[in-house]
């Protein structure tokens, strides 16, 4: 409880900061994301000894931290946390990024069961938004691409079902408007009507 306690409290504390994020995983260790002026990563501390274990990519974790996924050039690479070995990679081809779960830029993109990650990256123009935006859903920890979307215009990931059939996007327009738009994985279609909040 003593252990636990120290966790949620250091958690808080360096939250506060806003440089660095942590999370208690499993076997008494801590996992804090770090940012620094010229890289972002996660560290692995021993949570008796307060000794930095080792640094492991940016990423984002299952929530049982038995996988960490990062995107390292132009591959998702799985690693696992409590070694630092790469499990698997996926090829993607182009240059995608995991989506921002926080304002800090510390990295989401997972369904709630964590069965699916979904990746983002956009046509970058000369204009302020993007042309288009390119989203893939990968089955992990298999790492199998299961979807390829692209959609014209400026969108940003905000969740996935569990099931995978709805996908639900930020719709960037001009200035600070945005929609929340529902994707019809299955369909393929974007629905056409932005979602509402009755409440």
């Amino acid at each position: 409880m003593r252990v636990s306690g120290a966790l949620i409290c250091l958690g808080i504390l360096v939250t506060a900061c806003g440089t660095t994020q942590t999370q208690a995983g499993g076997g008494d260790k801590l996992y804090a994301a770090v940012s620094t002026t010229n890289s972002h990563f996660v560290q692995v501390i021993d949570s008796r000894s307060h000794k930095v274990e080792r640094r492991l990519p940016m990423g984002v974790p299952s929530s049982d931290w038995t996988h960490l996924y990062s995107i390292v050039s132009t591959s998702l690479v799985d690693t696992d946390p409590q070694t630092g070995a790469t499990l698997s990679t996926l090829a993607l081809g182009h240059a995608y990024r995991l989506p921002d779960a926080t304002a800090s830029g510390v990295p989401g993109g997972l369904s709630p069961n964590g069965r699916l990650l979904v990746v983002e990256r956009y046509d970058a123009t000369g204009n302020d938004l993007p042309s288009a935006t390119h989203f893939l859903l990968i089955e992990t920890p298999a790492l199998k691409l299961a979807r390829r979307i692209d959609l014209e215009g400026f969108f940003n990931f905000d969740a996935i079902s569990n099931d995978g059939k709805r996908l639900y996007l930020i719709q960037f327009l001009h200035g600070k408007e945005y929609y929340v738009r529902l994707y019809d994985v299955g369909a393929g279609v974007l629905n056409p009507n932005p979602v509402v909040d009755k409440s």
